[in-house]
This record gives structure tokens, sequence and C-alpha cells, in this order.
């Protein structure tokens, strides 16, 4: 028997069978080994990175697939055509609109769209009304005193509204000090026809712009920016921890005794003090004090 198979072998007539005309070794799964070789007909590899910061290939064993996922994304392409409320279908969340904004929720603490602040009760007169819209602006007298020679009342200004952000009692706005240099405290508030002001611990000192300029008071402005009330430390024009620099008349105007605009702290020079326990004119032009002292400033928001 094998002197006939042999020479059949020899001349290639025969063959054992499972073998297949190519002389590769590849199997019919296409697989070598344990290293996968087949490729996707219609798609790259997928690149995916690593936490080395490189990117890694993950190929795909499927020729019939479009991309990752492509099983899940006909699905959804599926539903949204034929208008069911499948994955893919766009829905609201309960407490939200159609645009998907969550509506503002007032007294909450935190300020939202529509809302012109947000303190976190509906109390009315403390500044923030129930609506969560400014019912009231704040005034208050800086806890510490300084000497006249800021520069400018922009200065000023910027150090009222620095003292204002180191408290959770005050908005966190811009502020103005009563002061006057080239232009007066009541220019650079913006007008205010309509909203009281307040101290810190809401206690009303005037209804409005022209109720602070009127010469009489609701309350003395003596709360610092922490809610403190400061008492009387020595009667009239004697003591700098009673006064403020204002340069400033009662009823707004520019006062020129302003110890040389706000540049000089020499005692030949001269600057208008209003003294912060006082209801009447005073409040604002008590008397002139040289230069070389110290004394508060007012501070007033400036309306929004």
């Amino acid at each position: 028997m094998l002197r006939i198979l042999l020479p059949l072998l020899l001349c290639g007539c025969f063959r054992p069978t499972g073998l297949k005309n190519d002389d590769t070794g590849a199997s019919s799964s296409g697989e070598v080994g344990s290293v996968g070789t087949s490729m996707p007909t219609t798609s790259s590899p997928t690149s995916s990175s690593s936490t080395s910061g490189e990117s890694s290939l993950e190929i795909t064993s499927n020729p019939t697939s479009s991309g990752p996922d492509s099983t899940s994304s006909s699905s959804s392409s599926s539903s949204s055509s034929s208008g069911t409320s499948g994955g893919s279908s766009s829905s609201s969340s309960p407490g939200t609109s159609s645009t998907g904004s969550v509506p503002a929720i007032c007294g909450n603490g935190i300020q939202e769209e529509g809302e012109a602040c947000d303190d976190g009760n509906d109390d009315n007169g403390d500044g923030c009304d129930e609506a969560c819209q400014r019912d009231a602006l704040f005034i208050f007298v800086t806890s510490s005193i300084y000497p006249p020679n800021f520069q400018n009342t922009q200065t000023a200004d910027a150090l009222c509204t620095l003292y204002a952000e180191q408290t959770t009692l005050l908005p966190q706005t811009e502020y103005v000090a009563w002061m006057s240099g080239v232009d007066s405290p009541v220019d650079r508030m913006g007008p205010n026809p309509a909203l009281p002001y307040i101290l810190p611990d809401h206690t009303p000192v005037a209804a409005n712009l022209p109720d602070l300029i009127d010469a009489m008071l609701l309350a003395p402005i003596n709360q610092d920016e922490t809610g403190k009330v400061h008492t009387p430390e020595a009667a009239s024009c004697m003591n700098a921890m009673d006064l403020a620099w204002t340069a400033t008349t009662a009823t707004g105007m520019i006062s020129a005794v302003n110890c040389d605009l706000w540049v000089s702290n020499l005692s030949r020079d001269q600057g208008l003090v209003g003294r912060i326990h006082e209801v009447n004119g005073s409040w604002s032009a008590l008397c002139n004090q040289n230069c070389a002292l110290k004394a508060r400033l007012y501070c007033v928001e400036k309306t929004p």
C-alpha cells in the first residue's frame, strides 16, 4: 500500500484530509497563536488614552462594526427617528424648564438669575426683600482711623469697598466714601430716589438720598462694618475716634477744607470732619481738624 501511495504523494495528486491549499500555517479563524489580526473592514482602530499619557489602540474584532458601540448608536438613532420616548428623546427633569434651566429659589442664600440679591431669608427691610430684590442700601463707619493723605477720593472709595468685603453683614457691591474732593460723594454714589439707607443691623438712617442730605438723620452713623456700635469718646471735636473725614456739607455739597485735596497730612492744613454720634448736620460738618490727625470714614453703598 505504501508503495502505491508514495508516488501519489510525491506528484502532489493526493493530500491528507484537513489540509488546505495554502501553506502559511494560518487557521480559518484568522488567528496566529493568541494575537488577534482580524481588522474591521469599515473603520479604523479606536484610540483610548492610557494613564501614562500615551494612546493605546483597541482593535475591534467585528468586521461589520462601524465604530465603537455601534449597536447602541444604531438603537438610539432608531428610537429618535421613530419619535418614541427612548434614550435619545428629550425630556425635562422635574423642576426644570424646557430649556434645562432651574428656576431661582429666593431665600436659599444663593443669588441666581433674575435675583438682585439673596440673603437667605424672606425678611423685608434688611437690604434684600422677600422677592430677592434690593430694598435698602447700607451705610457704615470704618472700624479704623486714618490720616487724610489718601491722594484722592477714589482711594478712599476702594478702601470702603474693601471693608465691606471683609464681612458677611454687607452686600459685596461697590461703596463710596462720604468725602469730597474734586467731586462730591453724591456725584459718585449715583441717584437714589427710592431706596432707604440702613446700618449693618438694619436700623434706618435715611429714607432715600434726598433724605440723607437734608441735614437730619433718623439715626447716627455710629456702626462699623462688623455691626459694632461705637460710643462717644469725648465731647464735640476733641477725639479722633468720634470723627470722620468728609469735606462735605450736610447737604452733600463740596467743602474746600480738604487737606489739600487729601494729599496733606501736615498740621498746618485742615480738613472738615463730621461726628459719628450726631443726627443733625454736624454728622457731616462739625469742625475743621488739622491734617496731622486721624479719623474714620463714612462708607455708603453705591446705587446698583
